[in-house]
């Protein structure tokens, strides 16, 4: 099996199997006490216009139908840092390495492409099996108070990621 990362951010057909992601993906947004709004084209729309955003999404080679994504901005907070948005994965595809590989390829692009040194992560203290992940990926813990920690590390691109975990 093979993973494939592409950019769906102009891909107007990928707008249902967005919706379809969001939909199975629902315990993301009941965790942060959100409701699921997504507005079809519209939505996507609105993200076209900030240049700065990026939605990728996340595919196997053996199977058509879209497993998982995720939102990123460049530039953000700084010029040259990549800040991730949501970052979802089917529960089904779930534990398989998917999510590795797919931050280790936004990783690899982020530095080649984009020329970015630092990317960047929020997650709140309750999101223990986010945190786990992205520490088990090579985030490190560097700041730490009670409304703010940040975690940084070093991947196999150079880029530092950090991991901003918020109360």
């Amino acid at each position: 099996m093979r993973i494939i990362i592409r950019d769906i951010f102009n891909d107007t057909d990928a707008v249902e199997q967005l919706q379809a992601l969001f939909e199975s993906c629902s315990d993301y947004f009941e965790m942060h006490g959100a409701s699921l709004v997504w507005a079809g084209e519209e939505t996507l729309l609105c993200i076209q216009m900030d240049p700065y955003r990026r939605i990728f999404g996340i595919f196997c080679d053996e199977n058509p139908e879209l497993i998982g994504g995720m939102e990123v901005r460049l530039s953000h907070p700084s010029d040259d840092c990549l800040s991730f948005g949501w970052f979802l994965i089917r529960h089904n595809w779930r534990g398989m390495g998917i999510g590795t590989e797919a931050v280790q390829e936004i990783e690899r692009r982020a530095v080649r492409e984009w020329h970015v040194v630092s990317m960047e992560c929020g997650v709140t203290e309750h999101e223990n099996r986010a945190r786990n992940f992205l520490v088990k990926n090579g985030f490190k813990e560097t700041i730490s108070n009670t409304t703010n920690k940040m975690l940084v590390g070093s991947g196999n691109a150079r880029a530092s990621p950090s991991i901003r975990l918020t109360n």
